[in-house]
């Protein structure tokens, strides 16, 4: 089972009921990814280039203990590519 940081899942499951697909997500990384892993939930970042800054936030970063990292940004809705003249659908939420 992976680490979750920060580490009140539980008790945000029980109330915040407006991202249930990103909270799935999260108790799907964590309960089947080994204890090697490390997932980071809800990541702001900022950064100063040329007197502006720029500001977010990633919904996952999933650390290995080798120091390598996977940054995800869920979206909550369908999406679709084309690749190769094949047209494919995602479903959302797992």
């Amino acid at each position: 089972m992976a680490r979750i940081i920060p580490d009140d899942i539980e008790d945000a499951l029980k109330h915040d009921t407006g991202h249930r697909a990103e909270w799935a997500t999260l108790e799907h990384l964590r309960d089947e990814l080994s204890d090697e892993y490390t997932v980071y939930h809800a990541v702001h970042w900022a950064n100063v280039k040329a007197s502006r800054s720029v500001y977010g936030e990633i919904d996952f970063i999933v650390a290995n203990r080798y120091g390598k990292l996977l940054a995800i940004e869920q979206k909550d809705t369908q999406v679709f590519t084309r690749l190769a003249r094949k047209a494919r659908f995602f479903r959302t939420g797992m």
